[in-house]
């Protein structure tokens, strides 16, 4: 059935997309995968406006026919307006009726059918404006979530501010529930309206015809028209979304180098441009209804003069039936923009329809975080073999035949200059990315066997750059899992060496610390960060600069703590501060991307090379603090 359902759409759409290219088409097969999980909401919506359709065409019929038998007193006449199927039973009724009687009669019933019409008319978009929110919602959950699912490789490379303007664009998609919804009642009016109207005037019909083909042809310059402002309009929308979302995300930048008018120059240039696509739209939509009813008026007064003075004798009958001919065909042309109107919901839609459907056919595996055998701690050791790790995007060589091993239940750490590859390290460590040559094993498995989203979970990870929610303090340090009771928050955070200062908050662990954490210092923001890490319980705990933020005396308390943890997990540190890793079990120094030495604290200094030089170098400044040992 689901099958028959996606052709009944595919023959639907064909007049109008038959000159899309292969993004559009992709767009569309997502558009009916989300629809045909609705596919009797979208059936319901179908058969009320046929009904309504039916009804409608019914009354404007019953109409003709009413006023037919008023002009020529003939109801045998009259009665050849209707289809075959009811004229015999028609006949019968009114057979013993006046004309007048059966003319009040078929005046009622085409009131009634009237007002059944508006009644199935109101159903019908009820339903349609209820099917439209789910699809929304569907298409925008899919598309949700594909970027929670995309590899980091992947999803860094889209702008923040482009990601927020996708999931608008694919709620725009379902713009085609209307299209869809106005094409059919057009189509079934129209249906009707020509039958009615070839019953009144076969002659007539067929230059009705010729005017509708022609307004037709200039409709369809308005469509390609519009289809190009659209296009313009999202690529706009797009790019204000991004520059927006960025600068808004900058305050503190924006204001410290004094560029907040420069900020707002952007952002206000790039909305404008959309804007303006916007308004260049709608002047163009706008400009279609006076100019067809300008030329509905026009042929409707031609018709009249023609039919008069070619009646003769007979122009009062002739006249009558020109109106009654006048009448459906002017409640057929607002039929005609309907149908049209489809085609400009359409040219709105497909510029997003394609950015959509791009972005969605960017990578075809999105089960990457969970594919794989589970794991379920990380207690053997991570083995490094002649790693080799080249970004993507620049093909730039930031490692180069890494080899090492991070032992269990120790502690690794690793120090260099900026640039020296350590932030890299930790990214391949954490299966943000995967080595361009070489391997990184778990024992004697390959992790890329493993799945991402369970080795991540092995692992508690602090990272140089703290990020914190616009929630409480209790939601940050329990971000992304509900398993932990409060008593488990309150722990970690005296782990963290947190505790105090949040019982100080005015709402202690409720306390609303602001967006990216911006109402509590940079040390208490790290002390958090801490926190989230420990409620894990991690067998690896990752930590990149975990004290750069933190008083020496808060810095010795977590040390102390990390001291007490560590045959308890293993560590991987990356420290600036050389006198936090004294008693690491290996220090790993970087150096443009190389393994330059490897040993423990008092080997390194003894061989007088690079490290020795960073230690004399933080001597120097008097950057050294106490010596804090793990042991």
């Amino acid at each position: 059935m689901m099958n028959r359902f996606n052709q009944i759409l595919r023959y639907m759409y064909k007049p109008m997309v038959s000159f899309l290219d292969a993004d559009h088409r992709t767009g569309l097969k997502l558009f009916n995968r989300e629809l045909a999980r609705h596919k009797f909401t979208v059936l319901a919506t179908f058969a009320a406006n046929i009904v309504s359709a039916i009804f409608e065409g019914s009354s404007i019929g019953i109409l003709a026919i009413a006023v037919t038998t008023l002009t020529t007193q003939d109801l045998g006449v009259s009665f050849d307006f209707a289809p075959p199927v009811i004229r015999t039973p028609l006949i019968e009724w009114s057979q013993g009726l006046t004309t007048s009687t059966v003319f009040l009669a078929l005046i009622l019933f085409a009131v009634i059918a009237q007002i059944l019409r508006s009644i199935f008319y109101y159903v019908s978009r009820r339903i349609s404006i209820r099917l439209e929110r789910r699809i929304t919602q569907g298409l925008q959950e899919i598309i949700t979530s594909k970027i929670m699912t995309m590899s980091y490789k992947t999803i860094s490379q889209y702008p923040s501010g482009f990601i927020e303007s996708l999931i608008r664009q694919a709620g725009r998609m379902a713009g085609l529930i209307s299209a869809l919804n106005t094409l059919l009642l057009g189509a079934v009016l129209f249906t009707v309206y020509c039958f009615v109207m070839y019953k009144t005037s076969p002659s007539l019909t067929g230059v009705s015809f010729l005017l509708i083909v022609i307004l037709s042809v200039g409709l369809t310059i308005v469509v390609r028209r519009l289809a190009l402002y659209g296009k313009k309009m999202v690529v706009a929308d797009i790019d204000t979304s991004r520059l927006t979302v960025e600068y808004l995300q900058l305050p503190r930048l924006l204001r410290v180098f004094n560029a907040t008018k420069y900020a707002e120059k952007r952002m206000n240039m790039a909305r404008n441009e959309a804007l303006m696509y916007k308004e260049k739209a709608n002047l163009t939509k706008i400009a279609v209804d006076p100019v067809v009813d300008i030329i509905t008026m026009i042929s409707a007064a031609a018709f009249l003069i023609a039919g008069f003075f070619l009646a003769g004798d007979q122009s009062p009958i002739v006249v009558a039936n020109l109106l009654v001919f006048l009448l459906i065909f002017y409640r057929m042309i607002p039929q005609i923009k309907l149908l049209n109107q489809s085609r400009f919901v359409l040219a709105h839609v497909l510029p997003s329809l394609k950015v959509v459907a791009q972005f969605y056919s960017r990578e075809t595996d999105i089960r990457w975080l969970n594919r794989g055998e589970t794991c379920t701690d990380i207690n053997q050791p991570i083995h490094f073999n002649n790693v080799t790790f080249r970004y993507p995007e620049t093909q730039r060589t930031a490692l180069s035949n890494l080899t090492f091993s991070i032992s269990p239940y120790k502690t690794t750490a690793i120090v260099g200059s900026s640039g020296s590859g350590k932030s890299t390290l930790l990214s391949l460590l954490l299966r943000l990315y995967s080595p361009t040559d070489g391997q990184i094993s778990l024992g004697e498995s390959d992790v890329s066997s493993i799945s991402v989203g369970s080795w991540l979970d092995c692992i508690g990870t602090v990272d140089q750059d703290t990020y914190l929610i616009d929630s409480t303090v209790s939601e940050n340090i329990s971000f992304a899992t509900d398993r932990h009771s409060q008593d488990d928050i309150i722990e970690a955070a005296k782990m963290a060496r947190a505790h105090q200062f949040i019982m100080g908050l005015p709402k202690q662990y409720d306390t609303i610390i602001g967006e990216r954490g911006h109402l509590i210092s940079g040390g208490e923001k790290q002390r958090l960060s801490l926190a989230r890490a420990f409620l894990r319980s991690p067998s690896l705990l990752v930590l990149d600069e975990p004290t750069s933020s933190l008083d020496a005396h808060i810095e010795s308390e977590i040390l102390s703590m990390l001291n007490e943890q560590q045959h308890l997990l293993t560590i991987f540190i990356i420290a600036h501060r050389l006198s936090t890793i004294r008693n690491a079990d290996q220090i790993i120094v970087m150096d443009n991307g190389k393994i330059v030495e490897l040993g423990t604290f008092e080997a390194l200094q003894s061989k007088q090379g690079a490290f020795q030089k960073m230690w004399a170098e933080q001597y120097r400044r008097n950057v050294v603090d106490t010596d804090i040992n793990f042991s």
